[in-house]
């Protein structure tokens, strides 16, 4: 995001520049984090995870995971996909980069 917004911005006192420095950026990172930390913590709260003895066969015993809450789950899986579509419209983004630059190429 950085790289690309060296490049797209034009003037650099801009606004677009000066509400996309590096304060903003290490901020936005770690609301992102904290974001899937209290998703976590509220679904192991809620409904964690635990191992149950599956007896349906007689002779053998299965030790399985139960996955607790299949919602919560889904939310963890669900916005660990949204932030890969923002990191791909990023890298779609930035991919048309001068060619004597690459740092961000690939």
């Amino acid at each position: 995001n950085r790289v690309l917004l060296v490049f797209e911005a034009k003037i650099p006192t801009s606004l677009h520049r000066k509400w996309w420095g590096l304060n903003l950026q290490f901020l936005l990172v770690f609301l992102f984090t904290f974001v899937q930390v209290m998703i976590c913590v509220v679904w192991l709260y809620n409904a964690p995870p635990a191992s149950y003895r599956n007896h349906d066969i007689d002779e053998i015993i299965f030790i399985t995971c139960n996955e607790g809450s299949m919602m919560a789950l889904g939310f963890l899986i669900g916005y660990t996909c949204l932030l890969a579509a923002i990191c791909f419209f990023f890298a779609f983004k930035s991919r048309k980069l001068p060619v004597n630059f690459t740092e961000a190429k690939f």
